[in-house]
């Protein structure tokens, strides 16, 4: 696997891809911390394998939620009662401490 900085990946992107195409990975970081991993097509496995989460999760690159297995993440949509604005319900709301 290669190791580059950012500027220098900037510099020599024809080159890094002529190598990610004959099968190489390449780690791009910034000040020193990885930020950016090239792979060749074949190799990415985009369904959310657990392996791949958790290594980058352990280079600081990615934050897992607090409670993975929440199942709603936004409350249901509020229904309003009829001739209430949206204004004055949100209006309504904040006085109500939310």
């Amino acid at each position: 696997m290669i190791q580059t900085n950012l500027s220098h990946a900037k510099k020599h992107l024809s080159e890094l891809i002529a190598r990610v195409a004959a099968g190489e990975s390449v780690i791009v970081t910034k000040r020193g911390k990885p930020v950016a991993r090239i792979e060749p097509i074949g190799t990415v496995d985009v369904g959310g394998d657990e392996a791949v989460v958790a290594e980058l999760a352990a280079l600081g690159l990615l934050r897992q939620p607090p409670d993975p297995g929440a199942e709603r993440l936004v409350e249901p949509p509020v229904e309003l009662d009829q001739g209430v604005s949206v204004l004055e319900a949100l209006l309504e709301e904040r006085e109500a401490g939310w």
